[in-house]
């Protein structure tokens, strides 16, 4: 009998579960991503609910949870290596070893994979923004196109005066004065547009921000813990617009281009002049 559990044991069979588990909804989730009620279901039993509820669990932290997740998994990962090469400098030809690390590693890879798929891609096959509230993206003629830019010319020219500036001018609203409005940003359009519906929660600063500099990104949303974390290395007049670009991820619009128009709405709608 103890002969027959150590055998079982050596197949680490909870990380073989975990493996197991993982490959079977990723294999779920790639098989009916096409089926629109089906993903109507899970956004609205399972991914939306999740994000309120790490959304508000994570909102109490000023830093960014993700964040320090990354550095902790990157740290955790160098260790896991230097282990491996250590456990077989000491027992080489250790196959068992072997078997246990790579099923080790594959249960952890393969768990977060399937959450991603569940909570993000998810959305990319729900209800969009534009089925949700009925403006749909069409073709503009050029005077339509010359008449919203006139439009946002005019918005600019009226906020200008309002914003704070430095001696030069330049737009100078300090970053922390930002983050902490930023959670009251969807409070108007929310009224106009229930499916934007959520918990008022702020964007965040990322620390290492010159790393997503290097890979030219402004901002990124994530889905594990439900935080828009922001590149605060970018333009700082761009800053605003990019927490309320986030924020749209936040709230369950996945697609960049649709969470680029909720963006601009939210911020008409909220009469903030930043």
């Amino acid at each position: 009998m103890i002969t027959k559990e150590r055998k079982l044991n050596k197949l680490c069979p909870l990380r073989l579960g975990v493996l197991l588990v993982s490959l079977l909804w990723t294999g779920i989730y790639f098989l009916t991503r096409e089926n629109r009620a089906w993903m109507n279901r899970l956004s609205d039993t399972l991914v939306r609910p999740w994000h309120r509820f790490a959304g508000r669990l994570y909102d109490v932290f000023s830093f960014s949870v993700a964040e320090l997740l990354v550095i902790l998994g990157i740290a955790a990962l160098l260790c896991f290596l230097v282990q491996l090469v250590l456990h077989f400098v000491k027992r080489p030809g250790d196959w068992w070893g072997l078997y246990r690390w790579a099923v080790t590693l594959g249960s952890i890879l393969a768990a977060l994979f399937a959450l991603f798929c569940l909570w993000w891609g998810v959305y990319y096959y729900a209800d969009s923004f534009q089925e949700q509230s009925g403006i749909h993206a069409r073709g503009i003629s050029t005077e339509e196109l010359e008449r919203v830019t006139a439009y946002f010319v005019d918005v600019v020219n009226e906020s200008a005066p309002l914003v704070v500036r430095d001696e030069q001018g330049l737009y100078a609203q300090p970053e922390r004065v930002l983050f902490d409005k930023s959670a009251a940003l969807y409070t108007n359009v929310v009224e106009k547009f229930p499916c934007l519906d959520g918990p008022e929660l702020h964007a965040k600063p990322v620390l290492f921000s010159i790393i997503l500099s290097y890979v030219d990104c402004t901002g990124v949303f994530c889905p594990f813990t439900a935080e828009a974390n922001l590149n605060v290395h970018s333009s700082h007049c761009q800053l605003p617009a990019t927490i309320a670009h986030e924020l749209a991820h936040q709230r369950g619009v996945a697609a960049e281009d649709e969470a680029n128009f909720v963006a601009v709405l939210s911020s008409m709608e909220s009469g903030d002049a930043d």
